[in-house]
């Protein structure tokens, strides 16, 4: 079976961290390849006998954000991303980190950051993207976690 590669954005975080964690745990189970993306260096993380390396990335850099997801082959990316409410940098790196990941041929499946706080609040510039039709279906699970089978 096929190593379903996810990427952790914001990985190294409180709620991101957990995630990690839980995915660490499964790991071996279900097949799974884990980095964690973050805005600084640090050491990986290790959990339940696992590791996951962290990548430090400029999530304000389309061109270096693909080139870290096509280097890893993900195609599954978890977006732990979060930020003050009067600050929309989040959602500014959320939104490169999808245009970037739309680039790369292995790339499936996004899951979107929903962490913040007082969302009513939140004001951004809507922005479209394309959806890719070529996309096939998946026997994976959309969880991330394996097989539906």
């Amino acid at each position: 079976m096929k190593s379903q590669r996810i990427a952790v954005a914001g990985g190294t975080g409180k709620i991101g961290r957990h995630i990690v964690e839980g995915l660490l745990e499964i790991k071996h189970q279900h097949s799974l390849e884990i980095i964690v993306l973050s805005r600084s260096q640090s050491p990986d993380i290790e959990y339940a006998g696992a590791k996951a390396p962290v990548i430090p990335v400029d999530y304000q850099d389309q061109t270096s954000l693909q080139e870290v997801l096509n280097r890893f082959q993900i195609d599954t990316i978890i977006s732990t991303l979060a930020g003050r409410p009067a600050e929309l940098v989040y959602i500014a790196a959320q939104e490169n980190l999808l245009r970037a990941a739309l680039s790369v041929p292995s790339f499936r499946r996004f899951a979107p950051s929903e962490f913040v706080q007082r969302v009513k609040q939140e004001r951004a510039d809507p922005f479209e993207l394309r959806v890719r039709n070529e996309m096939k279906e998946s026997s994976y699970s959309p969880f991330g976690v394996g097989n539906l089978s």
